[in-house]
């Protein structure tokens, strides 16, 4: 078997038949330039990259997720044609609430802003699809309360018209929808009884068969018990009366605070809590709930 050299092995000597002599190492002066100039390239092509792997890097969570865009906003509310203060004094540093439903079918989101001791306002929304926002005040003397501090939509009787729960410094008020973003008043209608406290809280769920959905009330201070704030009221369960489609009374809740169930229950277990309170500007309490929450704390 003949054996078959390496290209530096084969080929003929000067005599022909010898071995071949050493290939003579061809003079290519611009090989270092271009070795020199691929290296450059390569340099730049490599820094690219990193820079490609860097920035996705900077675009993507730890968990792995793209992050989103940070929304901006614009202050469009005069533009729009809504003019509405929440004001007044105490006791109108709680509430300003606002309720987003579509009073008229047209599915865009309608308004409902509180006033406080201004007077609550309804706005319908206008805008056209892409356009500008622009709303229009409905005024009504249903929907124009005072002392209103907050509302939440829910179809209380279930006829496909979205109702009003208005939360008041006073008596609270059920509107029921009508459609065309008009409503009236339903107290008296579905037997409910709004009270005088001041509430500043809502929820309601649907109790099995039952035609009305119960409401629970959360009232704040009871003003008129206690003019000096000490007091808070009861507040209040609505549930449906039983085979009607009114309500029966309101139920009180009763008014349990950890602040002060959390000692007794430690005292019975004949121990001590030490509790210190961080935040507060003191006692006695001028400013805020939680002052007077600390100043009960302190006195039991």
């Amino acid at each position: 078997m003949q054996k078959v050299g390496s290209a530096t092995e084969i080929g003929e000597g000067p005599g022909g038949g010898g071995p071949p002599e050493p290939r003579p190492k061809a003079g290519r002066p611009d090989r270092g330039r271009r070795t020199a100039l691929w290296l450059a390239l390569g340099a730049i092509g490599g820094g690219l990259a990193a820079l490609a792997v860097v920035g996705l890097g900077l675009a993507v969570t730890g968990a792995g997720e793209p992050v989103a865009e940070t929304p901006r906003f614009v202050e469009e509310s005069a533009a729009a044609g809504v003019h509405q203060v929440y004001g007044g004094e105490f006791p109108s540093f709680v509430g300003g609430g606002v309720a987003t439903f579509d009073c008229n079918g047209d599915r865009r989101p309608d308004l409902y802003l509180a006033g406080g001791s201004n007077r609550a306002a309804l706005y319908r929304n206008e805008s056209p699809v892409g356009g500008a926002l622009r709303f229009s005040k409905v005024s009504d003397p249903v929907t124009d309360l005072t002392s209103v501090t907050g509302a939440y939509p829910i179809d209380v009787d279930g006829d496909g018209m979205t109702d009003l729960a208005v939360l008041r410094n006073g008596e609270n008020v059920l509107l029921r929808g009508l459609g065309g973003c008009r409503f009236e008043r339903a107290n008296e209608t579905w037997g409910y009884d709004g009270g005088d406290a001041l509430t500043a809280a809502f929820s309601a769920t649907w109790e099995g068969s039952a035609a009305l959905p119960t409401l629970a009330f959360g009232n704040y201070l009871d003003l008129a018990k206690a003019p000096d704030r000490s007091e808070c009221a009861d507040s209040e369960l609505v549930r449906p009366a039983t085979g009607a489609e009114t309500y029966a009374a309101a139920a009180p809740l009763a008014r349990t605070s950890p602040l002060t169930s959390a000692p007794r229950a430690a005292a019975s277990l004949g121990r001590r809590m030490r509790i210190a309170i961080l935040g507060t500007r003191g006692i006695p309490a001028s400013y805020s709930g939680f002052e007077t929450a600390a100043e009960q704390l302190a006195s039991r």
